[in-house]
């Protein structure tokens, strides 16, 4: 799933031709998400997971975004969006989101639903993509534009929830967005989440394609022409 809004601008985020997105470092990013536990809310796994952002992307601009949760069952948890600037003067901006919590359990697994839910594609692929960038737009300046790489929180809802789902992350984050842009919103937002499939299939999403078409044609006509999974049926 990739999820696009506002305007696309491709030619802005061209890299020098030697830089190269390597999908090895990518799996190495999900495999030590992985190997640090599940990333439930308030878990040890979570905590480690900020950790490593911060371990791997250094020099830049760190802004956290932090509130407390009262969740239904009467808990409270403490929720983190991290935002890594890259340029963090300029006015011209792309956010590249994705989130990296997990879900409270396996609840699709036909053996186990209660079992831990490791979160390899469904929590971990769209930050390892992330951080990939990241050593990328560090080696490789860009040229007119900055760039933010914001790893969501809670966007699994709340643990063990008895109501139905909803986002807590990018929600927050774009309550509070003029805190981070004061000067103007981002011309273009991308969140990929589950792109580590084995077979994977990436269709263009509905509401991309009402926020913005023709930015969501171009992304797509240039995914298709390196990898066989973009496929031009939209779907949510």
């Amino acid at each position: 799933m990739v999820v696009l809004f506002w305007v696309l601008f491709l030619p802005s985020l061209a890299l020098a031709k030697e830089g190269r997105f390597s999908g090895e470092n990518a799996l190495r990013h999900i495999q030590a998400l992985v190997d640090g536990g599940p990333r439930v809310m308030g878990s040890p796994g979570h905590k480690k997971a900020r950790a490593y952002f911060k371990s791997q992307l250094q020099g830049g601009e760190w802004v956290i975004q932090s509130w407390d949760l009262k969740a239904g069952s009467g808990k409270s948890y403490r929720l983190y969006n991290l935002m890594y600037r890259f340029y963090p003067e300029r006015t011209r901006r792309v956010l590249l989101g994705s989130h990296y919590d997990t879900r409270a359990w396996a609840d699709k697994d036909p053996v186990d639903p209660r079992a831990a839910m490791p979160g390899a594609n469904d929590g971990a692929s769209g930050v390892a993509a992330l951080l990939e960038l990241g050593r990328l737009f560090n080696r490789y300046p860009l040229k007119n534009i900055g760039v933010d790489l914001v790893f969501f929180d809670g966007e699994e809802g709340e643990p063990k929830q008895k109501r139905a789902w909803y986002p807590l992350g990018s929600y927050r984050f774009a309550q509070e967005l003029g805190r981070f842009y004061p000067l103007g919103k981002p011309f273009l937002a991308l969140v990929p989440d589950l792109i580590c499939d084995r077979d994977l299939q990436l269709h263009p999403d509905h509401f991309s394609l009402e926020a913005a078409p023709w930015a969501v044609k171009e992304l797509w006509e240039i995914g298709a022409s390196v990898h066989p999974g973009f496929l031009k049926e939209p779907k949510y």
